[in-house]
């Protein structure tokens, strides 16, 4: 199983806009990539640990997907879309890398903590326990956006088990 650290999630995010850049040379030629997960906590420092994935949400180009897993970089991610509040775009912070045709961003730190939370697996939170990230959160648009994802769930279980992860995640971490 791979590793990537911040150093080879940048090297394969830019390798894989050179090859972009090959590629789609005939075509309109500009692409925006959401990095979501522990992927995007590492490249934005708030976790020092490496990744088994670099998961990306919304790829909506088939032959970029494809490209996409030639540099282990999930562009599968959808089946997640319910974790994320719909307006997550608006506050995705951009990666300056200098690239030339996919412009790379991650999610906000709060979108991502209420994304980990509502999976609700060990490594997430144990992830979003760390005190770079709990240091950094704006507690107030968390809450916003923890209602938002809470709306949108379907099932009774799932809206259960994200207030039990969620109100035990303010409960060790809201000081």
């Amino acid at each position: 199983m791979l590793n990537f650290s911040r150093d080879e999630i940048i090297d394969r995010l830019l390798k894989l806009d050179l090859d972009a850049d090959l590629l789609f040379e005939e075509e309109p030629n500009h692409f925006d990539i959401y990095l979501v997960g522990g992927g995007a906590l590492i490249l934005q420092s708030f976790i020092p640990r490496s990744t088994h994935n670099i998961d990306t949400i919304n790829v909506k180009n088939n032959s970029l997907s494809e490209l996409m897993e030639k540099y282990d970089i999930n562009a599968n991610s959808n089946a997640y879309l319910d974790c994320f509040a719909n307006d997550y775009q608006s506050r995705a912070v951009k990666l300056n890398l200098g690239t030339k045709v996919i412009d790379y961003y991650t999610l906000s730190l709060e979108d991502v903590v209420i994304s980990k939370i509502a999976a609700g697996r060990e490594k997430d939170i144990e992830d979003i326990n760390n005190k770079n990230v709990v240091k950094a959160i704006n507690w107030e648009l968390l809450g916003q956006l923890a209602n938002t994802v809470r709306e949108g769930m379907i099932s009774d279980r799932q809206i259960s088990e994200f207030n039990h992860f969620y109100q035990d995640f303010l409960r060790v971490n809201k000081k």
